[in-house]
């Protein structure tokens, strides 16, 4: 490249008197280059004509000049901005390399505190679970034992008095008859002491035993009441903990985004200095440039002082050439950026980015149970390296998409709302187009309850076939008012949630993990892992699936299926866009 080289020589021209020589001279370079210096025979032959008049001496020395003060400038400053440049955009990686490591570090640390404190959380509510679930017991026994208390806080005996009986015609006195008579008196006195003592003793006996397990039940209670207290204050302590980590774990995922985004810069740059007749930035280009101008220099220098030029002072011209001692190396900073480019420090070829390692599903609401925590061992979330769109798919809060399906009351169905409601009844309809299968989904439900007390199971709704892997949502009321059936028909089911005050209700399955999750009134519940087959579109809304069991007893206004599984806040805000719909 002698781009440089050619413009600073161009006001040089002219026509010399030793044109010939110079024509030998670049015959002699282009012989000893190749044909790709072809310039270089050119500049010189011009050269003949850049001082009209003069001797070859003072051209020579002109030349020199020229090619110091204008083009070994130029390739100096050109060299100099070159690796400003590719240094600034190693830099910039550098920069948010060490950012990102430090945040995913944070992100890391904080996750795993997190999991750890929610680990304790649902342990604790499973031992104030089990504690509670043996308060009946310890009721029973204390009952038991305080129950032979009422039969035993009296004694009562009539005993039989003798006749006392003294014939004074016989007797000067009744002396022995009234000791005779004192004796039984005694005896029986003796017998109702006895008796008062054995019972005294049984009714403190008991007494012992009912205080004893009177203790043992408050006890019991004030420990699970106590027990309770701790797991909510461990609630609200891992609550905090795990405050702003989605926040931190998406600043990870920009920063990752905008050290790829400088990559790609420096990449492309990169590509720009390596390139063979490129543009400003192109070193070999530059190399070659500053080879030939060297090569002018000497050549011109030879001539001044009268040498003839031969290939040996061509080759030795040549061999003087040193680029990096003149102008300095090139780093082209791609030892640096591959140090960058490692697994631990992200290579931007992620396709997922892991943190501490599996999530926990924290049921939030007004019913929580040990049974509403899931833990998801392995959690990968897919990330997006496009700069300025989302990282992860949990750091914006998305509206919903529109949903697939939207049912409500057809036209002449016996509405139940009353109270001001409508559109709110049972019904049977079908979901439109391919059966769901095992495919992901969410159904979003606003409902109404009516407080009556059913005595058979209640069917809310069911997705699909009436058999195995439908989609079914049940409420056994007469059992208890938590005890509930969602999931798949004859399969892994939620089994308990108090359902019974909210107003909206929606399930959510992956159809990649198989996690199944239940919503009340927009706040996740309850999670647990099941396995869906929907062969049909059949939806019976509020309506038996079963002969012999019973109608959801409440209505329903509307039901929404949507073909994906939506987010938490988009079950918050479908389920706040069906009430006002």
């Amino acid at each position: 490249m002698s781009r440089v080289l050619v413009g600073a020589l161009a006001a040089l021209g002219g026509a010399h008197a030793l044109s010939a020589e110079f024509a030998r001279v670049s015959a002699l370079i282009e012989a000893h280059t190749g044909s790709e210096n072809a310039q270089m025979r050119s500049i010189l032959t011009r050269l003949s004509d850049a001082a009209p008049g003069g001797s070859l001496q003072d051209t020579m020395t002109s030349l020199q000049d020229q090619l110091e003060q204008k083009v070994e400038s130029t390739i100096k400053r050109g060299h100099a901005a070159a690796q400003a440049a590719i240094t600034a955009k190693a830099d910039k990686v550098k920069v948010l390399t060490d950012k990102l490591v430090s945040l995913k570090s944070i992100a890391d640390q904080k996750d795993k505190q997190s999991q750890e404190c929610v680990t304790s959380e649902q342990k604790a509510l499973a031992d104030v679970e089990a504690q509670e679930a043996k308060t009946a017991e310890f009721k029973a026994t204390r009952e038991e034992a305080c129950a032979p208390l009422s039969t035993l806080s009296t004694v009562q005996t009539q005993p039989e008095l003798p006749k006392f009986s003294c014939v004074f015609s016989q007797a000067e006195s009744c002396a022995d008859q009234m000791e005779e008579f004192s004796g039984v008196i005694s005896n029986l006195i003796k017998d109702v002491t006895g008796r008062t003592q054995k019972g005294v003793n049984a009714w403190n006996t008991a007494k012992k035993r009912c205080d004893a397990a009177t203790q043992a039940r408050d006890a019991h209670i004030a420990n699970a009441k106590s027990m309770r207290t701790a797991w909510a204050k461990r609630r609200a302590a891992c609550a905090t903990v795990r405050e702003g980590l989605e926040s931190d774990m998406c600043a990870v995922g920009t920063t990752l985004q905008a050290k790829c985004a400088a990559v790609s810069d420096y990449k492309a740059l990169l590509a720009k200095v390596k390139k063979v007749k490129g543009d400003a930035n192109s070193h070999p280009d530059r190399l070659n440039e500053w080879r030939v101008t060297q090569m002018a220099k000497c050549v011109a220098g030879a001539l001044s002082r009268g040498e003839t030029v031969n290939g040996q002072v061509f080759k030795a011209c040549e061999d003087a050439v040193n680029f990096n001692k003149d102008v300095g190396a090139f780093d082209n900073k791609e030892a640096t950026i591959k140090k960058m480019l490692t697994p631990a420090t992200f290579t931007c070829d992620e396709k997922t980015v892991s943190f501490a390692g599996g999530a926990w599903r924290v049921p939030e609401g007004k019913w929580i149970s040990s049974e509403g925590y899931y833990r998801i061992s392995e959690w990968t979330p897919t990330v997006n390296l496009n700069e300025g769109e989302d990282a992860f798919d949990f750091c914006t809060k998305k509206d919903p998409p529109a949903p697939r399906f939207r049912a409500t009351p057809p036209a002449g169905s016996l509405l139940q709302g009353g109270d001001g409601d409508a559109g709110c009844s049972t019904w049977e309809t079908t979901l439109p187009g391919k059966p769901l299968g095992n495919a992901s989904h969410t159904v979003v439900m606003a409902l109404k309850f009516n407080g009556s007390q059913a005595v058979r199971r209640q069917w809310i709704f069911n997705l699909g076939q009436h058999g195995t892997g439908a989609n079914h949502w049940l409420w056994n009321q007469h059992r208890g008012q938590s005890k509930i059936q969602f999931g798949a028909w004859n399969g892994p089911q939620v089994g308990e949630a108090d359902i019974s005050s909210t107003r909206t209700m929606s399930s959510v399955y992956d159809g990649e993990t198989g996690m199944y999750s239940l919503y009340l009134d927009g706040q996740l519940t309850v999670s647990r892992k099941t396995a869906l087959n929907i062969r049909t579109g059949a939806m019976d809304v509020g309506v038996k699936s079963l002969r012999g069991e019973a109608d959801f007893a409440g209505c329903i206004y509307a039901v929404q299926v949507y073909a994906a599984a939506l987010s938490d806040w988009q079950v918050f805000t479908a389920g706040q866009k069906i009430l006002g719909a």
